[in-house]
């Protein structure tokens, strides 16, 4: 059974991934100029995301990892222990 901080704690970081890619993409358009970069936002623009994919694909990895030794040892371990 996951908690509550195996969820929220890794979705914290999921979303500063995600906003990171995000102002890699700007700062590659605006050469660094953060004012403008804030004030343009767009949701319909489309970027890489290769840090939020990447920690997705781990997030669940951690989540099997954590499953797989639930079930070997039949004895729940602390999740955020292979996340």
């Amino acid at each position: 059974m996951l908690g509550l901080g195996d969820i929220i704690i890794p979705g914290i970081l999921m979303s500063l991934c995600l906003r990171f890619d995000y102002y890699l993409f700007k700062n590659n358009i605006h050469k660094g100029n953060l004012k403008k970069m804030f004030n343009d936002i767009s949701i319909h623009e489309s970027f890489k995301k290769y840090y939020f994919y990447t920690i997705i694909i781990f997030y669940e990895l951690g989540l099997v990892v954590t499953y797989c030794m639930l079930f070997y040892f039949e004895h729940p371990q602390p999740a955020l222990l292979y996340l």
